[in-house]
């Protein structure tokens, strides 16, 4: 691995090895195990699975990059693409859940709802910040378009 590579091998083997932890965590906790005590974090084994899906693309780019770059690459751009799509889910569903309360009239207590696919996303966040001008289909295609 050289230069930018290294970097983004890196990323993905720091990120996939966090996304993998914390969805283990979670299902953890969901068979009623508080192995890790964690902020803001629930007992959603179906968040969990997710969140080790997200990490397992994660490392797959890691492993990958190693040997090509464009494979390695498209995995991070296909991981990155799910942390995000994830974490944006969630940012609608904690404006919704705030302007329900609003409206109800109560007070809601917005780290009730936060969740690792919410503050996990950052990871993601700045990956794409850091490498959005090598996000573009154009450099995954095989037809060099």
């Amino acid at each position: 691995m050289d230069g930018e590579y290294g970097k983004q091998g890196i990323y993905a083997a720091v990120s996939g090895s966090i996304y993998c932890i914390f969805g283990l965590a979670q299902i953890v906790a969901w068979f009623g195990i508080d192995a890790l005590d964690i902020a803001f974090m629930d007992s959603n084994a179906l968040g969990g699975l997710v969140l080790i899906l997200i990490g397992i693309v994660f490392l797959y780019g890691a492993r990958d990059i190693r040997s090509s770059a464009s494979e390695g690459r498209a995995y991070i751009f296909v991981a990155t693409l799910l942390g995000l799509l994830f974490m944006g889910v969630f940012i609608l569903v904690l404006a919704a859940n705030g302007l329900d309360a609003a409206f109800a009239g109560e007070a809601y207590d917005i780290g009730a709802d936060i969740i690792p696919l919410v503050y996990l996303g950052l990871l993601p966040l700045f990956g794409y910040i850091g490498w959005h001008k090598e996000f573009s289909i154009s450099n995954f295609s095989r037809a060099g378009v």
